[in-house]
């Protein structure tokens, strides 16, 4: 079985909806969920992670509760752990999942058909990522993918891949805890500088830069952030929001998560001055309807993608890569 590693804080109704659309792929009997609940968590998680485990939605439900902060940037350390215990308990590969990104119908079917077909066949593309959020919004072909060395956030890795690029960095104290310093050591000639994006996407990234990986991406988005509300983002919430109970929490916001163009508008609200150019500030949604494909493709001369744009790999590489492996 493997493992939607599902990383989580401090807004459970977003949680709840997040599980609401992981429940609507129907091939979610065959994986463990596992949640990483962050330092400081908000006591309702529980609860929310209790009701879908007492669901019966998934083949297994596991709770990792971290009782200490390990990194520089606040979710590092609870994102990169949950990696390396989610690979050790997984058959084959990793999805990650987090309380704010919602998936499509098709998500786990993609996941799984990309590991099969592009992941575990070829050493040099880790992982299928989320798209660029400022192409999310742009309707796609659903059966195909875009290769390049950027990437945003990871959805799909293999066990393989987190133990031999991941692991022996993650492991390392100062990765998680002084990146600044560990960034000008070890990766040195990044186009990175050591100082920005030292979250664990950015991290990722420097890892993937210096062994010469590939991340996929979908045409179509398969994710959108939905994440139009936290601390001090309150405009599109009702003000006796947080002292309702949970299910009308629940209630009040999923009308706009699951509303694409209710959505678009609550991300842009709370960043005053995008509305103008929104996806310069990555505040784009994009649809989750059960897109509709019956295999996947690699769009290797970059004449047939449309809705997902290269990056890093000006002489397609990528294409040269994958013909010659």
């Amino acid at each position: 079985m493997n493992t939607i590693a599902v990383t989580t804080y401090r807004r459970p109704q977003f949680l709840a909806l997040y599980l609401e659309r992981l429940s609507l792929c129907k091939e979610l009997p065959n994986y463990r969920v596992h949640f990483f609940v962050d330092v400081d968590y908000d006591p309702q998680i529980l609860e929310v992670i209790e009701r879908f485990a007492n669901s019966n939605a998934a083949g297994d439900v596991k709770t990792t509760i971290r009782t200490e902060r390990r990194s520089a940037c606040p979710a590092a350390y609870n994102i990169f752990d949950a990696y390396l215990v989610a690979a050790e308990e997984s058959d084959e590969y990793v999805i990650t999942g987090e309380e704010d990104i919602h998936p499509s119908e098709d998500f786990l079917r993609l996941c799984d058909r990309t590991y099969h077909k592009y992941l575990k066949p070829y050493d040099k593309i880790f992982c299928l990522a989320h798209k660029v959020r400022a192409d999310m919004a742009t309707i796609g072909d659903p059966s195909l993918l875009v290769g390049d060395h950027q990437c945003t956030s990871p959805i799909v890795v293999s066990c393989k891949d987190i133990n031999k690029y991941l692991k022996p960095h993650i492991t390392n104290p100062t990765f998680l805890a002084n990146p600044v310093t560990y960034n000008n050591i070890h990766f040195p000639a990044s186009r990175i500088p050591p100082q920005d994006h030292y979250d664990h996407d950015g991290m990722t990234e420097r890892i993937m830069e210096a062994h010469g990986l590939y991340a996929l991406k979908p045409d179509q988005t398969r994710t959108n952030h939905v994440g139009f509300f936290g601390q001090g983002h309150r405009s599109m919430v009702s003000p006796e929001f947080d002292d309702r109970p949970l299910d009308e929490r629940i209630d009040e916001i999923r009308d706009i998560v699951v509303d694409t163009e209710k959505l678009q508008e609550a991300l842009i609200k709370e960043k005053p001055g995008a509305a103008q150019n929104p996806g310069d500030w990555g505040l784009v949604a994009g649809s989750l309807e059960d897109h509709k494909w019956d295999d996947l493709d690699l769009d290797l001369d970059r004449n047939k993608a449309t809705a997902s744009h290269w990056y890093y790999d000006p002489d397609n590489g990528f294409k040269e890569y994958v013909t010659r492996a």
